[in-house]
C-alpha cells in the first residue's frame, strides 16, 4: 500500500491499533500490518514526516504543501482533520508528547514547543544535530 514514498509517520492509538501516515491516514492491524481503516484519504493531505497520538484522544499530523509544513488535528473515531496552523520551520520531521507538551523535531535541529488547541509555537530551542523522527510512550499517559 505504501510505496509510492511509503508511510514515514507512525504512531500508536490507546486500543493498540497503529497508525500510518503517509499519503493518507491510515488504522493498521499491529498483528498482520494490514489497513483496518483510511482515517484521511489519499491526496487530502501529504506527510511532512510524522503522527502522534496525544492523551486527549486526537492525532496530531505534521502536513506539506510542498513548500510549508502545517499542524492538522485528526479525531481517530470521525476522521475529522483540522488544520490548526502553518508551522513557523519547515521539514518538521519528528512529533513527540512529554510532560504534557506536543513537541516538533525538524530536520535543520529545531525543537518547537506546539499548543495543542491552536498548533501555534509556543516556546523552540535549537538542538545539536539533524532531527528525522520522534516518538511518545502512550503507557505513561
Amino acid at each position: 500500500q505504501y510505496e509510492n514514498g511509503g508511510a514515514p509517520g507512525l504512531t500508536c492509538l490507546s486500543n493498540g491499533k497503529l497508525v500510518a501516515a503517509g499519503l493518507e491516514l491510515t488504522i493498521l492491524d499491529p498483528i498482520t500490518g494490514h489497513v483496518d481503516q483510511t482515517i484521511v484519504p489519499p491526496n487530502m493531505y501529504t506527510t511532512s514526516g510524522d503522527v502522534v497520538a496525544l492523551p486527549d484522544g486526537m492525532l496530531y499530523w505534521t502536513v506539506t504543501d510542498g513548500t510549508h509544513d502545517a499542524l492538522v488535528r485528526v479525531d481517530p473515531a470521525s476522521g475529522r482533520a483540522t488544520q490548526l496552523s502553518r508551522l513557523p520551520t519547515d521539514q518538521v520531521y519528528g512529533l513527540g508528547y512529554a510532560n504534557g507538551q506536543l513537541l516538533g523535531f525538524s530536520a535543520g535541529g529545531s525543537m518547537l514547543n506546539l499548543d495543542s488547541a491552536t498548533g501555534a509555537q509556543q516556546s523552540s530551542a535549537q538542538l545539536p544535530g539533524e532531527w528525522y523522527g520522534a516518538t511518545t510512550n502512550p503507557v505513561l499517559w
